[in-house]
């Protein structure tokens, strides 16, 4: 059985997380740029939705910090990673992760409906996630590599943001509703 760094090390399922992030993300970018349908309604519609990728991840790291470490720790980190809080920890983890999910179904259903509004939320999650593991396998990989360059990473960041913008439309989207009628 392969662990996820070995997964992710994987130059072809990096290449095929990639693509799909690629597509999921320029479905909804041009969605987002026609102002037709709210793709993220505000901040917190956002935020919801990495809260689905975030929330398990922090948690990871989280129990992680606390697990022994060393060279004769394994048996410890057995036990430790057997026990009931790491366990509630990991439950609390996924169902604040599902709720963060059904929030941001929720939302797009309210925004635009239930015909458009499910799909739409599906390319959210789909979306979030895949880019969100993307960003995170890239910046890993450089980390162990070599060292990024600020440039690099001004311009990496700048362009996540860029996008954000264009993404997050309700207010845009609003506007034009009350332009139109």
């Amino acid at each position: 059985m392969s662990t996820l760094q070995d997964l992710f090390s994987n130059p072809e399922i990096f290449r095929v997380l990639g693509f799909l992030a690629l597509v999921s993300l320029g479905v909804l970018f041009v969605l987002g740029l026609t102002d037709r349908v709210v793709v993220f309604n505000d901040g917190l519609d956002l935020g919801y939705c990495l809260g689905i990728f975030l929330v398990p991840v922090a948690a990871f790291f989280y129990l992680e910090a606390g697990a022994p470490h060393g060279d004769y720790a394994e048996a410890a980190r057995n036990s430790y990673y057997a026990s009931t809080s790491v366990n509630l920890t990991i439950w609390i983890s996924l169902l604040l992760a599902l709720g963060c999910a059904a929030a941001t179904i929720v939302i797009s259903i309210t925004q635009n409906g239930l015909v458009i509004g499910l799909p739409i939320s599906i390319f959210k999650i789909l979306t979030t996630v895949l880019v969100l593991a993307v960003i995170a396998v890239y910046f890993f990989e450089k980390f162990r590599t070599k060292r990024r360059s600020i440039f690099e990473t001004v311009v990496f960041g700048g362009l996540i943001g860029w996008i954000v913008s264009r993404l997050v439309n309700g207010e845009r989207f609003r506007q034009r509703q009350s332009n139109t009628i």
